[in-house]
């Protein structure tokens, strides 16, 4: 499959997921639901393995470690987002897209920053346009 093919469709799975976790923060403990999320998400790796064989990943690296991290750092932040969802009284069409802007301008920040990418003119007034969406968000 192309390349814009599958952009398209990890967009639509994002999408869906975030609407997924807005339908979730009902009430209830947020750190059960966040535990509930990530079970459903390594089985369904788990599942994905079956074509792709893990034996060759599981090889101690740095990229091993990485992944550890991102693992920690999601639970954290599923943990406060479904806290933020049940508690802070914001509508949900402030926090997601809150989170997901804030997300992306700090990866885009920390790529600049440590993986040395780029930083073209046009990714200059995205960054720009995000911090703006987020202004107008807020209000």
């Amino acid at each position: 499959m192309n390349t814009s093919v599958l952009l398209i469709i990890c967009a639509i799975l994002f999408g869906s997921y975030d609407l997924a976790i807005k339908l979730t923060s009902g009430s209830g403990n947020p750190t059960a639901r966040a535990l509930i999320v990530q079970i459903f998400s390594v089985l369904t790796l788990a599942l994905l393995t079956l074509f792709e064989p893990l034996a060759q990943s599981l090889i101690f690296t740095p990229n091993l470690l990485y992944a550890g991290i991102a693992g920690i750092l999601m639970g954290f932040a599923l943990n406060l987002l479904f806290s933020l969802l049940k508690n802070s009284g914001l509508q949900t069409s402030s926090i997601l897209p809150f989170a997901l802007i804030g997300r992306n301008l700090v990866l885009i920040t920390f790529s600049f920053l440590i993986l040395r990418d780029t930083l073209s003119l046009s990714r200059i007034i995205g960054l720009t346009l995000g911090l703006a969406s987020l202004f107008l968000i807020i209000r």
